[in-house]
Parts: C-alpha cells; sequence; structure tokens
C-alpha cells in the first residue's frame, strides 16, 4: 500500500509515500504538468468535517503544521510542488554537520530521543507517524509537559544536518456548485497535485574567508612589543 494509517495527536491519518510506510517502491514521476500527478477524492462524513493537508519531504517523521492547510467540503484544490534544497558550510561557519547519511533528519533523531525517554520514564508512547504501537499513548497534558521537558536535552544530541530539503506548494482552489454539476449535500474534497518544474532551486554556500586566510590575517595585523 502507497498509504500507511498512522494516529497523530488523537487523529487518524493517512501518509502518502513515507518512506517507512511500505516495503514497495515508492511511486515517482519524470514529468510535470497536472498529467502526470496524481488525484485523490474523499467523501465527507457531514458538513464539519474537514481535511488538514500536509506537504513534506517523504523522510521526515513528524508534522509540520506551518506547511499544512486546511480544506473544506465542497472545493476543488490543485496542489502545485517545488523543490529547494539548501546547501550550508559546516562548522565554525554554520552549526551544523555534513551528513553521510542523506536520510538524516535531526527532528527525527529529536523526535526518536524523546520517544524513548518517555517510555523509560511513563511507559507510554508520545503520539506520531512512528509511535510505539505496543503502547498506550501518553495523556495530553502528560504528552506536553514530556516534551516540554526531553526536547532541549534531546536536540543536543542530535546534530543539524547542513542539507536542507523543502517543498514550497501552491495551492488553487475553487468551490464545487452546480456549475460544476455538484450539490452542497455531496460533501466531496478533490485534491490534484503535481510538480510545476523537475528542475529545484539549490541555495549553496561558499566560504568568503577560508580559516587559513582568517588567521593569516589576524595574525597580519598582531603587534607584538617588548619590554
Amino acid at each position: 500500500m502507497y498509504f500507511d494509517e498512522i494516529f497523530v495527536e488523537y487523529r487518524i491519518c493517512y501518509r502518502f509515500n513515507g518512506y517507512q510506510n511500505s516495503s514497495i517502491e515508492l511511486l515517482t514521476t519524470d514529468k510535470k504538468h497536472i498529467t502526470f500527478g496524481f488525484m485523490l477524492t474523499f467523501l465527507m462524513p457531514d458538513p464539519l468535517s474537514r481535511i488538514r493537508v500536509f506537504v513534506a519531504d517523504n523522510y521526515l517523521n513528524y508534522l509540520d503544521y506551518s506547511t499544512s492547510f486546511t480544506l473544506d467540503p465542497n472545493v476543488f484544490v490543485d496542489i502545485m510542488f517545488s523543490r529547494k534544497i539548501e546547501k550550508k558550510l559546516k562548522n565554525p561557519y554554520n552549526p551544523c554537520q555534513q551528513m553521510g547519511n542523506k536520510t538524516y533528519r535531526q527532528q527525527n533523531c529529536i523526535f526518536s530521543c524523546m520517544l524513548e525517554r518517555v517510555d523509560e520514564r511513563s511507559n507510554c508512547t508520545l503520539p506520531g507517524l512512528y509511535r510505539k504501537k505496543d503502547k498506550a499513548i501518553c495523556g495530553f497534558r502528560s504528552t506536553w509537559s514530556q516534551v516540554t521537558q526531553y526536547h532541549p536535552d534531546c536536540a543536543k544530541q542530535c546534530p543539524r544536518e547542513c542539507e536542507i530539503t523543502t517543498y514550497v506548494s501552491t495551492v488553487v482552489s475553487k468551490v464545487l456548485n452546480e456549475h460544476y454539476g455538484y450539490s452542497e449535500h455531496e460533501r466531496i474534497v478533490a485534491i490534484r497535485s503535481f510538480y510545476q518544474a523537475l528542475s529545484y532551486i539549490e541555495l549553496s554556500q561558499i566560504p568568503k574567508t577560508t580559516i587559513s586566510d582568517y588567521f593569516s590575517i589576524i595574525g597580519g595585523k598582531q603587534t607584538f612589543s617588548y619590554i
């Protein structure tokens, strides 16, 4: 299956093409435009139901609400993706490390660390994409208190990667009504997604001054006096 049912923050979610959700090869495309994307159609159970859509790197094990958006019933949405890769210089230029493992994500490391801490101390699991399915989910208050407690230490143990991939999505929606042959009582949400272009933006840092140049400049500007 290309969809994995997950339990996130006390709600059922379905993840498409996540790298841990299936033993089969991920669906890919080598072409752009609507014709080469994919489409999902949902029948909502009632008029007050909503769908929240997250767009993220498929190696990421957590949901970033800043990249999500909510859809009401009776809408047709086009989601156009573009990709950006940012390559920063490692220490001492930036507080990050060059990772040999391209699937490493700092946020995954932090989440795994907190998962183990909570399990050891409270014998329950945090809700999330890859929670421990053999453990009961911690209560709401307990979850946030433990995240607040363990996050700083776990963040120190998990270095930040210098190469960061982000996906930017442009959303265009229209209301499904009688003009398009739909009734408001049908409560349909249709999502069509595709790449705007197969190229991507790459931002790479280069050192303006190397470390050896830096010390040469400092050394050249120093003066010594003897008494």
